[in-house]
C-alpha cells in the first residue's frame, strides 16, 4: 500500500469528527428539535456523512467473508449510496428553502455537492470499469470523498446563527389541527 490515508485511519478521522459534532450539540443550547432547521440539517448531514464513512471503510472486511474479494461491488456501493446522499442532501436543501428557511452559507451546499461527485464518479467509474479497474485506490477516493463530504455541513454549523428561529412553533400548530 502507499503512504496515503489507510481505510482505518478515514474511519478514525471520521469518528472523531462524529464526536467532535456531538460535543458541538451538546454546547448549543436546547435540545435539537429546537434548533433552528438549517443547524439540524447541518448537523445531520455531518453525522450520516461521518458514520457512512466508517461503514463504507468496513465494508471490504464485511464483504470478504461472503466470497467478496474485488472492489468492483463495493465501489458500486459506495458510488450509489454517495449519490443517493446527495439527492436526499439537496431534497432536504430545497424543502427547508421553500418552507421559508433560505440558506445562509451558499459556499456549504457548493462543497457539500462537489465533494461526494469526485466519490462518485471515482467509484462508479472504476467499479464498472469505465474509469480503470477497480482498486484500492480507487474505492478510497471514494471513501475519503464521504468523509470529506461532512466538513462543509460540520464548518456551516458554526455559522448558522442561534437566534434563527426555529420551526417547531409551527409544527406544533400544524400537529394540533
Amino acid at each position: 500500500m502507499d503512504g496515503g490515508l489507510s481505510l482505518e485511519t478515514i474511519a478514525e478521522l471520521a469518528i472523531a469528527l462524529a464526536g467532535f459534532s456531538g460535543l458541538i450539540a451538546m454546547i448549543r443550547s436546547g435540545p435539537v428539535h429546537d434548533w433552528p432547521p438549517r443547524a439540524r440539517l447541518a448537523f445531520w448531514i455531518t453525522l450520516n456523512w461521518s458514520m457512512a464513512s466508517v461503514f463504507f471503510a468496513a465494508l471490504p472486511s464485511i464483504l470478504h467473508p461472503f466470497g467478496v474479494t474485488g472492489w468492483a461491488l463495493s465501489s458500486l456501493i459506495i458510488g450509489i449510496a454517495l449519490a443517493l446522499g446527495v439527492i436526499l442532501m439537496l431534497g432536504y436543501h430545497v424543502g427547508l428553502t421553500r418552507r421559508g428557511f433560505p440558506t445562509q452559507n451558499g459556499w456549504h451546499w457548493v462543497g457539500a455537492v462537489s465533494i461526494p461527485m469526485v466519490g462518485i464518479v471515482s467509484t462508479m467509474g472504476s467499479g464498472s470499469g469505465l474509469i480503470s479497474s477497480p482498486s484500492y485506490e480507487w474505492y478510497r477516493l471514494g471513501v475519503l470523498a464521504c468523509l470529506l463530504s461532512a466538513v462543509p455541513p460540520f464548518l456551516a454549523s458554526f455559522r448558522v446563527r442561534s437566534d434563527e428561529p426555529s420551526d417547531e412553533p409551527r409544527q406544533r400548530k400544524e400537529e394540533a389541527r
